[in-house]
């Protein structure tokens, strides 16, 4: 029969080799909503977050419009918002809501942006990582509000 030594001895091992497997990947989409997700900031996986430049979150309108840095959004808008990355996390400041209520999703390909209850400037910036290395961080991009009326616009065909 084996002592309890033994056990807790076996339970440590396994929680050790459990958390240093762990530390290797790097995993945005695991993160919770109040975690912070910047370039350069807390460590996630073991590993600071840098700046990928490179890659952009895309914002569109409802008819397809490619939103750009500095842009308008309207308070009775829904925006879509995508990340060509796998393993990512989609994160929204300033008031906005992605359709889950919060201000951060994991969907896999594209996700739902109220912005109903948006105040001021809202950020949309999104963190993915390929498995292995540090979480990359999209620059975020910037969104000013219009006001109250949105342009007509048609579904987008996703």
């Amino acid at each position: 029969m084996p002592s309890l030594t033994m056990d807790v001895a076996r339970v440590l091992r396994l929680s050790l080799a459990l958390w240093l497997a762990a530390s290797l990947h790097a995993f945005p989409s695991i993160l919770n909503c109040s975690r912070e997700l910047e370039a350069g900031g807390a460590n996630i996986m073991g590993q600071m977050p840098i700046l990928a430049a490179e890659l952009q979150v895309s914002v569109q309108r409802g008819n397809g419009q490619e939103l750009a840095q500095g842009a308008e959004y309207y308070k009775d808008e829904i925006l879509y918002v995508s990340h060509p990355a796998q393993m990512k996390q989609l994160r929204a400041s300033g008031g906005a809501r992605f359709a889950n209520g919060e201000t951060c999703t994991h969907e896999s390909k594209y996700a739902y942006l109220n912005m109903s209850l948006a105040t001021g400037t809202v950020s949309v910036w999104a963190g993915s990582a390929s498995m292995y290395g540090a979480v990359a961080v999209t620059p975020k991009l910037k969104l000013v509000p219009g006001g109250f009326y949105a342009p007509p616009s048609a579904p987008v065909e996703l």
